[in-house]
């Protein structure tokens, strides 16, 4: 690996590491690393992707848990989810793992009065996630019905079948 390329993926590593850490950088690591804009400082230029970075894993949370969202309030919702985020940070490279472990989280962090319902409710829309993108059918011929006096009309479960109590 040359000098080049070992210092692009130093700047690429700490760049991932202040875009997604709770704590921004210090305000000489920054200057260091980016440089002043027209209008911004380097720190307010990393702001913006920090915030942004932020903001889509509100928004996929949102859209993976509408009901819950429904339920606790938009305030509390975020308030939620972002205590989730920075407890259990993303590690993978795609968002579909995002809210792998969020009902453990909210279930082990949920206030004294709020029983089960908000970690059941949430639950409940994990799954519908899961089955949603489930291997199902896809792969079966199309339906076809049997003579019903052959005695040979058998129903099977499709794969990504799940009972919930």
């Amino acid at each position: 690996m040359s000098g080049g390329q070992k210092q692009l993926g130093n700047a690429q590593h700490w760049l991932l590491a202040a875009i997604t850490s709770r704590q921004p950088p210090s305000p000489g690591q920054t200057e260091n690393c980016i440089t002043p804009g027209p209008h911004q400082s380097p720190a307010e230029r990393l702001d913006v992707y920090r915030n942004a970075y932020l903001a889509r894993l509100l928004e996929v949370l949102r859209e993976l848990f509408p009901c819950t969202r429904f339920a606790v309030g938009d305030d509390i919702f975020d308030q939620l989810m972002l205590d989730y985020l920075e407890h259990c940070p993303p590690r993978s490279y795609t968002l579909a793992k995002l809210a792998d472990r969020l009902v453990e989280h909210l279930d082990a962090t949920r206030p004294d009065g709020w029983g089960e319902f908000v970690v059941e409710l949430a639950r409940l829309e994990e799954a519908i996630d899961r089955v949603f993108d489930a291997p199902g059918g896809e792969s079966l011929s199309p339906l076809t019905l049997p003579d019903p006096l052959s005695g040979s009309l058998r129903l099977t479960l499709t794969p990504g079948l799940e009972l919930l109590s």
